[in-house]
């Protein structure tokens, strides 16, 4: 493919896992409304960057792991969150605070991993999903490598303590 466009126009999935740039959001990769196909899951762990009005629409979903993880790096690098560290959902939740865009467009993972919340409201909605990333998430994914090394007789045991956690 020779564009962006190209690669992710008729893509069911997209997942946008590039760095931050000193250049801060207009560096990020960017990603046009015409460009995403309607139904599409976006995963977006890295920088990304969305036209503002697209994010409020009706079939545009922003789903964040936490809210509160937006707040606190909101506190801690204030206006400049989204810039330092090209999370979309820093974005997001800084044009709640400029009265830009509704709370209320935010679900969170595990509202829909819980069933509180449905895992998709039609087939049309293109689906945001900003990946903070939570320790749990690495929790999850170091248990998941060590099952398989396990499995397959890889590594070295250590002794860490008497009994360790996982068997």
């Amino acid at each position: 493919m020779e564009t962006d466009a190209e690669a992710t126009r008729d893509s069911d999935i997209v997942i946008a896992a590039t760095t931050t740039d000193a250049a801060g959001s207009s560096a990020f990769p960017y990603f046009k409304k015409e460009d995403i196909k309607p139904g599409a899951l976006l995963l977006l762990p890295a920088a990304a960057r969305f036209d503002d009005d697209f994010l409020g629409e009706d079939n545009t979903r922003l789903v964040l792991d936490y809210h509160g993880l937006y707040d606190a790096w909101a506190e801690e690098y204030g206006d400049e969150a989204y810039q330092i560290l090209g999370i979309p959902g820093c974005h997001w939740n800084g044009l709640v605070e400029k009265g830009q865009l509704d709370a209320s467009n935010f679900d969170q993972i595990g509202d829909i991993s819980a069933g509180r919340t449905p895992a998709r409201r039609n087939e049309d909605e293109s689906i945001l999903s900003s990946v903070g990333g939570m320790p749990v998430e690495d929790v999850a994914w170091a248990t998941e490598v060590y099952d398989n090394a396990h499995a397959k007789g890889l590594g070295q045991n250590l002794l860490l303590w008497e009994e360790p956690a996982i068997k």
